[in-house]
């Protein structure tokens, strides 16, 4: 009774290595909620079991949790930013040639032609093509 060897071997908090090991294999999380790795989360579109904590079914890619409804919302907003964008950008670069064209059509001798072919090159509106010869 008088060794104290005891008190090298027997740790009164001990319990706190093997619930961090089992918190590392995914086993319980922080809140000591026991992760039912058995217990499937069946997809209600494909049947597909897939784990309890998963966004998407991972067959069909549909929603499983909030989580990934939320994510799906903000890439489809993305989405629709980026489009409504590009709808604009093509009203303007279609008005814009329609007043070139309405310009071209108004030109009536060489000199003004070459001008205006030279404004449209040096704005980088107008690429010249360079002709390859065949022999």
């Amino acid at each position: 009774m008088n060794s104290h060897m005891a008190q090298k071997y027997i740790h009164y908090f001990g319990n706190e290595s093997s619930e961090s090991l089992l918190e590392a294999y995914g086993i319980v999380t922080k809140n000591n909620a026991g992760i039912d790795n058995l217990n499937r989360k069946v997809c209600p579109n494909c049947n597909e079991g897939n784990t309890q904590d998963t966004r998407f079914c991972n067959k069909c890619k549909m929603i499983m949790s909030y989580e990934g409804y939320q994510e799906a919302l903000e890439s489809q907003q993305k989405k629709e930013g980026e489009l409504s964008t590009m709808k604009q950008q093509l009203n303007n670069m279609q008005s814009m040639l329609e007043k070139l064209i309405m310009g071209m059509s108004q030109v009536q001798n060489p000199e003004q032609f070459g001008a205006m072919a030279q404004s449209l090159f040096t704005a980088g509106m107008l690429k010249i093509e360079e002709k390859t010869e065949v022999k």
